[in-house]
């Protein structure tokens, strides 16, 4: 956050979002990978930042309407707060969550 000018003119990051998943089992267990990277702009001061995700969703009334969720998130110098509460930015470290959902 600033409250006047920025010492740089423009910032310049890089990056990129990869997910891959497939059903082993269909319509009742999912696997998938993720990453992303971001190749900060050195010049305006920013470091690089990862994350490498892998997980699984089982569907036991195969429906996507309930789903439990199992996944482990490695984060390294995250620039930003993930959307779901997952890691806060700047964190660096191993996160496993494991979350229910049904949907009606």
């Amino acid at each position: 956050m600033a409250d006047g000018p920025l010492p740089v003119e423009e910032i310049n990051d890089k990056g990129f979002y990869v997910m891959a998943a497939f059903y082993p089992i269909p319509k009742w267990l999912e696997l998938y990978a993720a990453t992303s990277q971001i190749y900060g702009d050195d010049d305006a001061g920013f470091d690089d930042s990862s994350e490498y995700i892998l997980g699984a969703e089982l569907y036991p009334a195969k429906t996507r309407n309930h789903r439990l969720n199992v996944q482990v998130i490695e984060v390294n110098h995250s620039p930003v707060s993930s959307t779901f509460g997952y890691y806060v930015g700047g964190q660096d470290g191993t996160t496993v969550s494991a979350a229910f959902s049904v949907f009606f």
